[in-house]
């Protein structure tokens, strides 16, 4: 590894730091060749890749080349959907919101996010995101901090109302 590619990957680093947000898409980097410093990136193991044309920012305390690193599901489908929709727009919802709240101990393999409009589910190496498309206006929601994430999640009693539903019929499976 030489200077200028050290240089080159602090730069990309910091404009994703500058986003507030950990996940990242090379269409939204004004770096010359983004896909490639993220392909640099992810051999370094500064990021990973949690879909197709989306990368998850590893911290630093993990970022070595083969890390073992991985965000949860719900901080890979909060910070995927902020990207897109911004941070305003989305929310994690039912089953995820456990999750962050620690109401469900262990992991699970989906993760749901409410986004504003329609959007097919994105498979992950550790999951799959599905989204909803919900009003958040009509829902009571937090900012929560996640030890990788910041977003909205509905409130403990908003989830229990939601998950008491069945809309939509909440799949779960442990990852």
């Amino acid at each position: 590894i030489n200077s200028r590619n050290i240089i080159q990957m602090t730069a990309v680093i910091q404009q994703i730091l500058n986003t507030g947000n950990r996940v990242i898409a090379p269409r939204t980097l004004t770096y010359g060749n983004a896909s490639a410093e993220l392909a640099r990136l992810e051999d370094r193991g500064a990021v990973v890749r949690i879909a197709y044309g989306y990368f998850f920012l590893v911290p630093e305390l993990y970022r070595k080349p083969n890390t073992l690193w991985r965000p949860t599901i719900e901080e890979a489908a909060l910070g995927l959907a902020i990207h897109d929709y911004g941070v305003k727009n989305v929310a994690l919802v039912g089953p995820s919101v456990l999750r962050i709240l620690g109401q469900y101990p262990r992991p699970l393999n989906i993760a749901y996010v409410a986004i504003p409009k329609q959007r097919p589910t994105i498979k992950t190496p550790w999951g799959v995101i599905r989204f909803i498309k919900r009003d958040l206006t009509t829902f009571e929601l937090d900012y929560k901090q996640t030890e990788n994430i910041a977003g909205y999640v509905t409130t403990r009693e908003e989830t229990f109302i939601d998950l008491l539903r069945k809309r939509p019929d909440w799949y779960i499976s442990e990852g």
